[in-house]
């Protein structure tokens, strides 16, 4: 709503011969957009232009007797005080009210307005009030506040004398303990005054709908989350959506791409398959129910053209056909359409958003853009808080459709969200957004993944091998979450965090290795991998648990690494007696295990068709054996390059993702440099052994 002013010329005199002009405006909180407040001016020089001497406009609430600050008289309103008609709703309360028609009223329907019997009476003048000449001694005293004189800006703990001004913070609660009105100051028989102090004292924030129509999340300090029914905007914001505005953009892009419905489930399929099992970013069953109702021209915060190009760029990966109307990479191809697509949705973004923003991420990843996957990621978590995601809100206040199923989806895309920031936070090696210790959203439930084949292409039988058990494939997602919280800590603790002391440090590894093991024991039977004999590669193991372990392996490696010592000071490790002293087996053991899990998996089910994470925990574990080369020269030594050698077969046979290539750069550089580092330690010490024995 516009501002409106409202000028009234309580004495006018004209300027004739010397004489001064006297006035006295009469003024509301708001001023009109329209031609009012640029005619009306304090110096009373267009004021016969506008209003006649004698008219009156009066505001209608109670006010004391005016007072004189100055040369301008002024009266100080009531809080409360008698409406006979409000000015700000001129319109009868059935007719919607929009910005043009308060922008076009102009003076003389303003003037009409006031002229109303019962407006306002004599007394119910506002004057003009001048701020520069205001008594502060007249104004409202603040509580009298005792600091204590020797504290530091961040213990200062105010005391309040005046006892009924005093709050206290609970530690136990969430709420401010905000003081109540007393009954000398509320009728306890009309509304509940203490309920708008609990609303305005609360710390907590809640779903509104916002702009665009959808629920958003405010917190308390926005001020925004005290607004019940929405926001009445008195304009229309510029909103595009993906119906109206996409297929241009695609077009301009140079993206078009003639619909084949055959081909799009074939690159569907391979995504659910072999990549979205690992962390269960997108329901499988949810997808294609929401797709339905989306074509059917139903609105749907599951499903949006956006997530269904990010999801045919992954699957593309997986494809060894291509598309006769695609030139180019498949995969890049239907990536670009979902960036494009993506520019749209994020001026009204929904959960379907999140699961885009987190496919594109994994894409940018594999072809080794880390700015754009990290920049992904956290975009895909601020929009987790932007949805209210990030906390177990009740949803069922404020959406009929909070079913089970949707409420276990909403859990399911906040975990993989976070699993994936997690992970890119310790591939990248920088401090994870996610700032949150003790996540207040439960863990998702296993969902339904008896329908799972190892498919490749239309027409291969895709037959599950005989003792596989696929329903294991719908719960790994479950104990990914469970992981990632504790490799979120193993990266703020150790690495992305403040200095630690190796007390400390040597503290938290036992700990946290307890924890892992724990982990690991927790796993059903169905999801155990034993790797100590050679029968293990006979029996099936799913896809997405052999990735789950992998995982596990990288996460140890990253805990036990920093406390691995020279070999020349293992006899006076800093590290005494405990788990961490073996830190050295226990890297060699995860990386021995890494590399025995990517031959199973090799042999079960073709790297071609794995997730591109494998890439970051091969590369992880190939740098303990590259270490092993160039530090042993004895049979531990001779063990190394034979593990080593799988990792280089590995990350060749994974040459589709342009990660896997920059990893094989990264190992052959570090064992290059650091033999070479090597070869000159020994000729130092070989030339002061020898210059000792002439001495």
């Amino acid at each position: 709503m516009s501002i409106v002013y409202w000028a009234k010329i309580v004495e006018s005199e004209s300027v004739h011969h010397g004489h001064e002009s006297k006035e006295r405006i009469t003024s509301s909180a708001t001023r009109p957009s329209s031609g009012v407040n640029k005619n009306v001016k304090n110096n009373g020089a267009n004021a016969d232009d506008i209003l006649t001497s004698n008219s009156s406009i009066k505001w209608p609430m109670a006010s004391p007797a005016p007072s004189k600050l100055g040369n301008a008289s002024y009266s100080t309103p009531s809080p409360i005080g008698e409406q006979i008609f409000n000015p700000f709703n001129p319109l009868p309360r059935d007719e919607p009210r929009t910005r043009s028609q308060f922008a076009d009223a102009g003076v003389d329907y303003w003037i009409e307005i006031a002229g109303q019997e019962g407006f306002a009476e004599a007394s119910d003048e506002l004057d003009l009030l001048d701020l520069h000449s205001i008594d502060t001694a007249h104004l409202l005293p603040l509580p009298d506040v005792d600091m204590p004189k020797d504290s530091t800006a961040h213990d200062i703990d105010p005391v309040f004398t005046n006892e009924t001004e005093a709050f206290s913070v609970s530690n136990d609660s969430n709420r401010l303990n905000a003081r109540k009105p007393s009954a000398s100051e509320a009728d306890s028989g009309q509304v509940r005054v203490d309920e708008p102090t609990e609303q305005l004292a609360s710390r907590l924030g809640c779903l509104r709908i916002a702009e665009d129509g959808h629920l958003r999340y405010y917190g308390a300090t926005s001020n925004l989350h005290l607004i019940r029914n929405g926001f009445q905007h008195c304009f229309q914001p510029s909103i595009r959506t993906i119906r109206t505005h996409g297929q241009d953009a695609l077009e301009r892009a140079g993206l078009h791409w003639p619909p084949d419905t055959r081909y799009e489930d074939h690159l569907t399929t391979l995504f659910f398959t072999w990549h979205n099992t690992f962390l269960c970013v997108v329901d499988e069953a949810a997808y294609y129910h929401h797709r339905q109702l989306y074509r059917a021209g139903n609105t749907t915060i599951y499903f949006s053209p956006t997530l269904e190009n990010a999801i045919l760029g992954i699957g593309a990966a997986y494809a060894t056909r291509k598309h006769p109307a695609i030139k180019d990479d498949p995969a890049e191809f239907f990536a670009h359409r979902a960036k494009v697509l993506l520019d749209i949705e994020m001026d009204s973004p929904s959960v379907a958003t999140i699961q885009a923003l987190v496919t594109l991420s994994a894409h940018e990843a594999a072809y080794a853009r880390d700015s754009r996957g990290w920049l992904c990621a956290g975009m895909a978590v601020q929009l987790l808080s932007d949805l209210g995601l990030h906390l177990e809100l009740d949803h069922a206040r404020v959406s009929d459709d909070d079913t089970p199923d949707i409420t276990n989806l909403r859990r399911t895309v906040f975990w993989a969200t976070e699993g994936l920031e997690i992970l890119w936070s310790a591939y990248s090696g920088r401090p994870s957004s996610l700032r949150h210790d003790d996540q207040r959203i439960p863990f998702p439930a296993p969902l339904n993944s008896e329908t799972w084949r190892p498919y490749v292409d239309e027409g291969d039988s895709a037959q599950i091998p005989a003792g596989l058990d696929v329903t294991v494939i719908g719960q790994t997602h479950v104990y990914m979450a469970r992981l990632v919280t504790k490799i979120r800590k193993i990266s703020r603790f150790l690495y992305t965090g403040p200095q630690v002391a190796m007390t400390e440090a040597k503290t938290f590894a036992r700990n946290m290795m307890r924890e892992l093991q724990h982990w690991r024991n927790s796993l059903p039977a169905a999801m155990q991998v034993p790797l100590d004999s050679d029968d293990d590669a006979d029996t099936p193991i799913a896809p997405a648990v052999i990735m789950l372990h992998l995982q596990f392996h990288e996460a140890v490696i990253f805990l036990q690494r920093p406390f691995i010592s020279a070999p020349d000071a293992l006899g006076t490790n800093m590290l005494e007696a405990g788990p961490v002293d073996n830190s050295r087996s226990i890297c060699d053991a995860s990386a021995n295990a890494i590399c025995r899990l990517v031959v199973i998996y090799r042999q079960q089910w073709n790297l071609r068709r794995v997730h591109a994470q494998i890439v970051a925990i091969i590369l992880t574990a190939a740098l303990i054996h590259v270490h092993n080369c160039c530090v042993f020269s004895s049979s531990k030594g001779v063990q190394a390059h034979k593990q080593l050698s799988i990792c280089f077969q590995a990350l060749g046979e994974m040459s589709h993702f342009n990660m896997s290539t920059r990893a094989l750069e990264i190992i052959l550089s570090l064992r290059r440099d650091w033999q070479d580092q090597m070869f000159r330690d020994l000729g130092r010490k070989r030339l002061g052994g020898d210059l000792q024995r002439l001495r």
